[in-house]
Formats: C-alpha cells, sequence, structure tokens
C-alpha cells in the first residue's frame, strides 16, 4: 500500500438519546457535507482501490455517499474491528492490506483515526 486516505464519518445526529450509539444516522448537516467531500476527490481525481469502513450506520453513509458522489467503482469493505477501534486495531487491518494495493481510503471514527494520524505522522 502507497497511499492511504484517512476519513472520519460526517456528522451524526444526536436526537435520540435512547439510540444505540452503531445505529446513529447522519445529521442534515452530515449528508450534505459526505457528497461534498467526494466531489472534492473526484475533482482532485483521489481514486482508492479499497475503501475500508466501520459498518456503524453513520460510517456505512458517508461511505456511501463520498463514493457516489466521488463516482469511484471501488466496492466498500465493511470491518467490525474498525467500529471503536484503537490505534493498534486500526494497524492490523492496515497490515492485512494486500502489499500490491495501490490505495486505501479508511472510513472511521475519533479518537481512533485522528490517534492512528498522530502515531503515523509524529
Amino acid at each position: 500500500m502507497k497511499e492511504l486516505y484517512l476519513m472520519r464519518h460526517a456528522k451524526s445526529s444526536w436526537e435520540s438519546a435512547a439510540m444505540d450509539d452503531f445505529d446513529r444516522p447522519l445529521s442534515k448537516r452530515g449528508e450534505k457535507t459526505a457528497p461534498l467531500m467526494g466531489h472534492i476527490m473526484h475533482e482532485r481525481k483521489l481514486a482508492p482501490a479499497v475503501v475500508l469502513s466501520s459498518p456503524a450506520r453513520r460510517a456505512k453513509d458517508t461511505a456511501t455517499l463520498v463514493l457516489k458522489a466521488a463516482r469511484l467503482p471501488a466496492q466498500i469493505e465493511f470491518r467490525e474491528e474498525i467500529y471503536e477501534a484503537s490505534t493498534a486495531q486500526l494497524l492490523k487491518v492496515l497490515r492485512n492490506v494486500p502489499d500490491n494495493t495501490a490505495s486505501v481510503l479508511l472510513i472511521g471514527h475519533n479518537p481512533g483515526l485522528s490517534d492512528l494520524l498522530l502515531a503515523l505522522t509524529g
């Protein structure tokens, strides 16, 4: 793998305090900004070969909206281990990507993604 793109899920809704965290949807703002990120990726010709996403609803919806707007044919691989993942868990997910994969988009949650970014970049 030569390129890694990290993306936190778009803004999620907190309308229902009773809803399970895993099932929280995107907010109206998140529904607007996720496609915007896809358009930016398309304009910049960012086309990851592999897309790995948390299966939580807000991450799934983000991944779907981003790929559609970016006009990317990549299939999304939803991985349970990305939800609430630590840096070590995310690194394990990335280590399992085949070496000949040119680029990966990882869509997940904070603090895991922020911690991973800090660990990789110092």
